[in-house]
């Protein structure tokens, strides 16, 4: 992975002239409202008021940290991108050995990862794709975690039922596509007879989005974009 991405960061510097560019708008709309968020406390395309622009409230935050922290930066997508993809498949081995899976098989999972990705490919695209394959693995493989213990333990007792929880709370935020991996989770947990959990998962999770479709409205704005 690190090979290929290599050779595509190399490859897209030399046609831009060091420059570097991104693909698609959109990435350009989140530096836009991650700037002004760090800069001005502003979420928005410009300083001067709210707008509802971004479709992936935690890689938005994110950049306006990073921002916060070290400047604003073209490259700044691009860096946190590579470190999503190296963490993406530190967190799917980590599974795969922890389940027990032969090395042959570790391998073939992790290269067909890079492929199906493309993780080189969505990484130079500056956006939040990575950081949504990254947590929608994570939260996959704690929810296996969870549907693989004793039904009859108590989820107060379990310390991986607040990861899940958590996971399921930025996979939503990372992209709304999230909430349907989080309604399969939780459709699995009612048929084992969960129910607490699964509305406990579901309410969790859904709260950083409904949230901001209530700041959004309270500020003009449609309920979410």
């Amino acid at each position: 992975m690190v090979a290929g991405l290599a050779f595509a960061i190399t490859a897209v510097l030399r046609d831009t002239g060091g420059a570097v560019t991104y693909s698609l708008d959109d990435a350009y709309i989140h530096m836009a409202i991650a700037k002004n968020l760090a800069r001005h406390g502003v979420w928005g395309a410009t300083p001067f008021h709210f707008a509802s622009s971004s479709s992936s409230l935690i890689w938005t935050a994110l950049l306006g940290l990073v921002y916060f922290l070290t400047g604003v930066h073209e490259i700044t997508p691009l860096v946190v991108n590579v470190a999503c993809a190296l963490l993406t498949l530190w967190v799917a081995d980590r599974y795969l050995v922890r389940w027990g899976a032969a090395d042959g098989l570790r391998a073939t999972a992790l290269v067909g990862l890079v492929i199906a990705g493309p993780l080189p490919g969505m990484v130079l695209l500056g956006m939040e794709h990575i950081l949504h394959i990254l947590l929608t693995v994570w939260f996959a493989g704690a929810a296996i975690d969870a549907l693989s213990k004793d039904q009859r333990a108590p989820a107060v007792t379990d310390p991986g039922w607040g990861t899940l929880c958590a996971l399921g709370m930025l996979a939503s935020t990372s992209r709304y596509e999230g909430l349907f991996l989080v309604a399969i989770v939780g459709l699995m947990f009612v048929i084992r007879g969960w129910w607490l959990r699964a509305v406990a998962l579901g309410v969790v999770s859904a709260l950083p989005t409904v949230a901001f479709g209530v700041v959004s409205m309270l500020n003009g704005w449609m309920y979410h974009e």
